[in-house]
């Protein structure tokens, strides 16, 4: 038990990102991982890393952007620099209900955002 104890500390100290209290604009540049298409919103979901990361905020944000706002050639890979609204996330509604926060801090990604600006490469 002390072993499992220990190895759940050494995890948080390591994932150590901190959440977001209130909304923020950042402006940031990141690498694209994942490129998802949203046809019933009309918006562009991206998984991006960011590449300068100095403070404590999880180096991955997950951004919607407005479909016409995103570049049609916007591939994994592609390097972007962007302005964005990040939003604190959601706790879970209900006790047992599901919990996006603890599973986007186990995953290490950072607090949801939108793109409050053209995205360009």
């Amino acid at each position: 038990m002390l072993v499992g104890c220990c190895l759940i500390w050494i995890r948080s100290e390591r994932m150590g990102a901190i959440g977001l209290e209130r909304a923020q604009v950042a402006r940031f540049t990141a690498r694209v991982e994942m490129v998802e298409p949203l046809s019933a919103s009309e918006a562009t979901r991206l998984l991006l890393h960011r590449l300068d990361s100095a403070d404590r905020l999880s180096a991955r944000v997950r951004l919607t952007v407005p479909e016409a706002d995103a570049p049609r050639d916007l591939l994994p890979g592609a390097v972007a620099t962007l302005r964005v609204r990040l939003v604190p996330l959601p706790a879970a509604a209900v006790p047992g209900a599901y919990d996006y926060s603890a599973v986007a801090w186990f995953q290490g990604s950072a607090p949801p955002g939108m793109s409050s600006t053209r995205c360009g490469s």
